[in-house]
């Protein structure tokens, strides 16, 4: 039976489209296979397998931003992120307003080391989403590791308005015034987030830091008692709360919480440090060399460190120790005058605990040469003259001298230690010897 040619043509045409469809369908069908293999691979961590099967793909599908996006992805995932930046870029090229390409984009410049790319690209992100806080934080984050903190802190404002309790932007807001050295804005937005997380020690120690370069000594003790009472062992808020103790003078308060931390297992040359300045300051000089030894094992060349060792040593009955350590802290620095001057103090006091007075008297000029200005030294030359060499007829220049320095200088309002005792000494060693040298009977 002939088929008449309209129906014949029909025929053809249906049969024609009907394979036509089935081969699409089989050809889709094998993408979304392929597509969902590299999942698999991608979920699986197989990347190079996976780098493998996507280059297959994009030579027959070179603009295909998916495919594309995933290569980009098994890239950096294996560390290989100038090619990733390479791959995210022809994606970026095939579509400039996609969110995902673009934060790829940003992550891996920032790897790269290339901020300003970064910068540009997260720009762009906040641009199409400005309602976005996770974006802006990212925009943030890197204008801070540029040390550009002005734009960092700018960038979060406007996201602490929207949400004044965001703890994340009050503690970069606090940093961006640290890092400015804008110390009260710092303590502001530090004190506004530690209300809110109490338990951030980090930010404790920061703020407490702060505090005291504000010399605002009791309310960095009270700052961190606060912290310890709910963690009591954070060696870093103890450790500072025994300084803020060592600075108010509370010196067996310093000492109770120095030894605390050196039984948490604190080494450290601050802890030993302070420890023994703490022992030092109330004259109990076996502990403070103690404490200063230990420091002085973590660092030998702290010249500071080693004239409290020196001083202590030899008013420990140990003045040999005491002489090496002070002549030690004149090769490590060359101090300023007034340190320069306590250092020859106390390293006459070592070699006339040695038995060598004509040395300590020579040093104790050589102080007074280089710093005529300085009040007891007048004194310690009188002394030296009248207790070590036995000349009260020369000590008496000096005694006088400090009297008069002493008035002149308000005396008992001055920081150095014993100044009052060696005034009032002095006043009555001098009317002892006026007696029998009428030159001094004014006094």
């Amino acid at each position: 039976m002939k088929i008449p040619f309209r129906q014949f043509t029909l025929l053809l045409v249906c049969l024609v489209t009907g394979i036509t469809a089935s081969f699409g369908r089989k050809q889709l069908t094998q993408a979304d296979d392929t597509i969902a293999t590299l999942h698999r691979l991608m979920d699986a961590f197989q990347y190079e397998q996976a780098i493998r099967v996507v280059s297959q793909l994009l030579r027959t599908d070179s603009l295909n931003i998916e495919l594309l996006t995933m290569k980009g992805h098994a890239l950096a995932a294996e560390f290989k992120i100038r090619e990733a930046r390479d791959i995210f870029t022809r994606a970026y090229h095939q579509d400039t307003t996609n969110t995902n390409i673009l934060f790829e984009l940003t992550n891996v410049c920032r790897q790269l080391g290339d901020v300003k790319q970064a910068i540009s690209h997260c720009r762009k992100l906040v641009g199409l989403h400005p309602e976005s806080t996770f974006f802006s934080l990212q925009l943030s984050g890197l204008y801070y590791g540029t040390d550009d903190f002005i734009t960092a802190k700018e960038i979060l404002f406007p996201l602490s308005r929207r949400d004044s309790t965001d703890t994340y932007v009050l503690k970069q807001i606090g940093n961006c015034y640290n890092e400015l050295q804008q110390t009260d804005s710092a303590i502001c937005f530090y004190v506004r987030y530690l209300d809110l997380v109490p338990s951030d020690a980090g930010i404790t120690g920061k703020l407490a830091n702060l505090l005291i370069r504000k010399k605002d000594y009791q309310a960095g003790k009270e700052l961190t008692e606060e912290f310890l009472e709910h963690d009591s062992v954070n060696n870093g808020i103890l450790k500072l709360n025994a300084y803020c103790n060592y600075l108010l003078k509370d010196y067996p308060g310093a000492i109770e919480k120095f030894s605390r931390c050196v039984t948490l297992g604190d080494r450290s040359k601050f802890t030993h440090k302070y420890f023994g300045l703490s022992h030092y300051k109330q004259e109990q000089y076996g502990l403070a060399e103690t404490q200063f030894r230990q420091a002085l094992q973590t660092d030998t060349t702290d010249a500071e460190v080693c004239f409290y060792y020196g001083v202590s040593t030899y008013r420990s009955a140990l003045p040999d120790t005491g002489v090496i350590y002070l002549e030690k802290t004149l090769k490590l620095l060359m101090p300023d005058p007034q340190f320069l001057t306590n250092l020859y103090i106390e390293l006459a006091g070592a070699y006339n605990e040695k038995g060598q007075i004509d040395t300590a008297l020579s040093l104790l000029k050589s102080a007074y040469q280089a710093n005529p200005g300085r009040v007891t030294l007048a004194f310690h030359l009188g002394y030296q003259y009248d207790y070590y060499l036995r000349k009260p007829d020369q000590a008496l220049p000096y005694y006088k001298e400090y009297l008069e320095k002493c008035q002149e200088s308000e005396k008992g309002e001055s920081n150095e230690p014993q100044r009052k005792s060696y005034y009032e000494y002095t006043l009555k060693r001098v009317k002892e010897l006026t007696g029998k040298n009428p030159i001094f009977q004014a006094y």
